[in-house]
C-alpha cells in the first residue's frame, strides 16, 4: 500500500495491525455482495447507491480524523460496506437502461476497469500522498464523495 508507512506510524501499528486495518474493509464487502443484490432488486439503485456513496464518505472521515485504531476501523468497515454496492449498482443499472444484448459487455468492461483503476490511481495517489499528505488526499476523495452522493440524489 501506498499509504502502508503513514498509515502505521499515525496509528502505531505492528505489520499485523496495519494488515487487520487493511483487511477490515473486506470483512464488510465480501459479504455483503448477495445481501447487496436482492437490496438493489427490492429498493432500486437510486436509494442505495445514493446511501452507499454516503456511507464510505462518512468512513473515510471517520479513518482520516482519528488517531484511535477501533475508530479507524470502523471508518474503513463503512467504506468496504458502502462500496459492496458499486459492482452490483451498475449491472443493476445496465439492466434498467441497456438493452439485453449489452449486459455481457458492461458486465467486461466494468469488471476489467476496475483492476485498470486501481493500478492507475494508485500512482496519482501516491503523488497526492507525496505532496499533501495522506490524510488531505483521503479528505479530498471523501469530498468528491459527497459531490457523488448529491448527484445520486438528484
Amino acid at each position: 500500500s501506498v499509504m502502508e508507512n503513514a498509515l502505521r506510524t499515525h496509528f502505531n501499528l505492528s505489520a499485523s495491525g496495519f494488515g487487520f486495518l487493511s483487511s477490515i474493509y473486506y470483512l464488510a464487502y465480501v459479504p455483503m455482495q448477495l445481501p447487496v443484490g436482492v437490496l438493489l432488486d427490492r429498493y432500486g439503485p437510486k436509494r442505495l447507491l445514493t446511501m452507499a456513496c454516503l456511507v464510505c464518505v462518512i468512513g473515510t472521515y471517520m479513518f482520516t480524523g482519528t488517531t484511535i485504531f477501533w475508530v479507524a476501523a470502523t471508518g474503513r468497515f463503512l467504506v468496504g460496506f458502502g462500496s459492496a454496492f458499486a459492482f452490483v449498482g451498475v449491472l443493476k443499472i445496465a439492466t434498467l437502461w441497456l438493452p439485453e444484448n449489452r449486459l455481457a459487455m458492461i458486465s467486461g468492461m466494468t469488471s476489467a476497469l476496475g483492476p485498470i483503476g486501481a493500478m492507475l490511481g494508485d500512482n496519482f495517489l501516491e503523488l497526492f500522498i507525496v505532496k499533501m499528505g495522506w490524510v488531505k488526499t483521503l479528505n479530498m476523495t471523501a469530498a468528491f464523495g459527497i459531490v457523488l452522493t448529491l448527484v445520486l440524489w438528484v
